[in-house]
């Protein structure tokens, strides 16, 4: 993997983490506390090439539905103004 990948995924995951906090925060879940210990975890992990696929496939699998849940407590705020 280039560095420019990495970094990417780096990224990537730091965005992740940073909408489970947000979400974790807005809503008391025990999937996304989970979810967020799990890349926790994966991100704090060595930077080998394994360690790095785990961190992709979790992203992978996850960043959507995470994305998605984000939004609604988003949109609820906007218009909550």
């Amino acid at each position: 993997m280039s560095i420019l990948r990495a970094s990417i995924l780096f990224s990537k995951a730091s965005n992740m983490y940073s909408q489970l906090r947000y979400i974790n925060v807005q809503d008391d879940n025990e999937e996304y506390k989970n979810l967020l210990a799990q890349l926790d975890l994966l991100y704090g992990s060595d930077n080998t090439q394994k360690h790095r696929e785990q961190l992709q496939a979790f992203i992978d699998e996850h960043s959507v539905n995470i994305y998605r849940k984000s939004l609604e407590f988003s949109d609820e705020s906007f218009w909550l103004e």
